[in-house]
């Protein structure tokens, strides 16, 4: 006899109900059994075998009764990640998307399995959020993160569609609270009939010259614009990407990079409109970059300087852009990572200037 569990990778694995340990309530009752018969029964005594048979009796069947029970939990769980999977592939367009009776459920991450129901392709908007940490985000993590919003999802490492909540991202163990989801929040305000799609690609720490085909980054062993186009082409099976979050610089503000950072990132945006493109969007992906954190307790330097120029003068040089202003933010004790509240403002800037390039059109 097996019992079947789900481990944390959702697959399946067997284990004995031998090699099962003894429950704690079963291992009681066992110890009293044998303390009663050891103290108050004669050795001679018949009943000192059948005392024993019944002390083993009990915790057999608690045992079985544990196993029972984990059984159908299992089972449940398996079912619900089936469906996860299945109700992705299923034709959206008979039922309602989103996430069904989760307008007030929250969640940390990993610890829910719930089934999505995707929209029909038109409806499924996308946005990329790509760059460094400060896109990734390094903010603490409290209740309103972790609140489900049914019209809202995330593109998780798996590359499945999961709810929304802090941290959407996963390139360090130090992910937080970051600007992405404020912005999707900020865009549902704007249409009740449409989702939002995350889908997260930053990469704490990279400098720009890792964007790029085939470019290996040692520190978080990975391929920073190879894994994005990945993910970016599993997201537009199910969507349409309509803009492209950009906040990244820090790691180039040196006298090495800072000087062949403009035409770094031009030709980067023009890499990634190619990618996300779809026939309604014309080669022209609202792209928007946010500006680096310049706070009064470090000052920058020439070469930040000319990084923030970059972002600044972008819409004068490449059309259909935006740059979001980061004036006035906190710090989160480091001098370089914004604080919590600081990233959901910059959320609602990025929604903003996203606003003006859409309406523009």
């Amino acid at each position: 006899m097996t019992r079947r569990s789900v481990d944390k990778g959702y697959s399946e694995r067997e284990f004995p109900v031998s090699a099962m340990p003894i429950p704690p309530a079963a291992r009681s009752c066992l110890n009293r059994c044998s303390e009663f018969r050891t103290q108050w029964l004669p050795r001679s005594f018949p009943a000192r075998s059948f005392c024993t048979l019944l002390s083993h009796a009990v915790a057999n069947v608690l045992t079985l009764l544990l196993v029972l029970t984990t059984v159908d939990h299992s089972a449940a769980l398996a079912e619900n990640i089936s469906g996860l999977g299945t109700a992705q592939q299923q034709d959206a367009t008979s039922r309602p998307p989103g996430i069904p009776d989760a307008a007030e459920k929250t969640a940390l991450p990993g610890d829910y399995v719930t089934e999505v129901r995707l929209p029909p392709k038109a409806s499924f908007h996308l946005f990329v959020l790509a760059g460094q940490s400060n896109m990734a985000g390094r903010g603490v993590i409290e209740k309103q993160d972790t609140v489900i919003h049914p019209r809202l999802l995330m593109l998780n490492k798996q590359g499945h569609w999961v709810p929304a909540i802090a941290p959407l991202h996963f390139d360090k163990s130090v992910a937080g609270v970051g600007p992405g989801r404020t912005f999707g929040l900020e865009l549902l305000k704007d249409d009740p009939t449409i989702t939002i799609g995350l889908i997260p690609v930053a990469v704490g720490g990279s400098p720009i010259s890792v964007w790029q085909p085939g470019e290996y980054y040692e520190p978080t062993h990975s391929f920073p614009w190879d894994d994005a186009v990945h993910r970016i082409r599993i997201g537009k099976r199910d969507g349409v990407v309509r803009g492209i979050l950009w906040h990244q610089g820090e790691s180039d503000s040196n006298e090495k990079s800072a000087s062949a950072y403009q035409y770094a990132l031009d030709h980067l945006i023009n890499r990634l409109r190619v990618e996300c493109d779809s026939e309604d969007q014309n080669g022209l992906i609202p792209f928007m970059a946010g500006q680096m954190g310049k706070f009064e307790s470090r000052p920058w330097n020439e070469f930040k300087n000319t990084v923030d120029a970059a972002h600044r003068t972008l819409p004068d040089r490449v059309e259909r852009t935006a740059f979001v202003d980061a004036s006035a933010l906190n710090h989160k004790g480091d001098n370089v990572h914004f604080d919590s509240e600081s990233y959901r403002e910059l959320g609602r800037r990025f929604a903003s200037a996203y606003r003006r390039l859409r309406d523009n059109d």
